[in-house]
């Protein structure tokens, strides 16, 4: 797959070819069927995209549940921190200033 910027010898560009991956729309359907160029461009973008959703599914599965102990300490500690209780006053640095 030769390119030259976005566009392919063809003419057409990855941008046209990613909106078909994402939609099956395309200006000249019977084209991708008959440029190797298009071709191959559609076999690399499917394959980023297959990468793409495993790598999210990766960073999903490593994130953890929220119910590990860890978390489950910091969130208890948000709680009593947050939770309401007497206002402390606070003086002005300077006497007249509210």
């Amino acid at each position: 797959m030769s390119v030259s910027g976005s566009n392919l010898e063809c003419g057409h560009s990855l941008e046209e070819l990613s909106v078909y991956v994402d939609t099956g729309e395309f200006s000249d359907p019977g084209h991708l069927t008959e440029c190797p160029e298009c071709q191959a461009g559609l076999a690399s973008l499917r394959r980023l995209a297959v990468l793409g959703d495993e790598l999210v599914n990766a960073d999903i599965a490593a994130a953890g549940s929220g119910t590990d102990d860890w978390m489950q300490s910091i969130l208890d500690n948000l709680r009593l921190e947050l939770r309401p209780g007497r206002d402390i006053p606070v003086r002005p640095d300077t006497p007249g200033t509210s």
